[in-house]
């Protein structure tokens, strides 16, 4: 199995928008056996999707040409022996949840800035928000 953990800016996107894009990601990444979670703070996202190589890889290529994303840039792929987002074929961290405290702990920064995060800092930042929302 392959992760990859992506950032981009985002692109004219609001609620509705969100809606549509969890409700689409949820209902493909199910048939792909894709699992994942996705973080959307109005400029940014920060993504992990987690299953086979080609699945992953394929909807990589999707976020590369869909023009809600901009500069998208993987930040950590690995092989990885499990999930750590089985549960979700893909999670939500919105707006409204506050990570302040994992941004201090998992960047140089006091403010989220994905593209600053190192691969391994970026991944356990979505893992600890993650879990603090479950």
């Amino acid at each position: 199995m392959t992760s990859l953990v992506y950032a981009s800016h985002a692109n004219n996107i609001d609620e509705r928008k969100i809606s549509d894009i969890l409700e689409k990601a949820r209902a493909n990444n199910a048939k792909l056996d894709v699992s994942g979670v996705l973080l959307f703070n109005s400029a940014y996202f920060l993504q992990c999707l987690e299953g086979s190589r080609e699945s992953v890889n394929e909807l990589y290529q999707k976020i590369l040409n869909d023009d809600r994303h901009s500069a998208p840039l993987i930040l950590d792929y690995r092989s990885i022996s499990e999930r750590d987002y089985s549960q979700w074929s893909m999670g939500y961290i919105g707006e409204s949840v506050r990570f302040e405290n994992e941004v201090l702990r998992f960047s140089n920064s006091r403010r989220f800035q994905p593209y600053q995060m190192a691969g391994d800092g970026a991944r356990a930042f979505l893992k600890a928000v993650a879990s603090s929302c479950a």
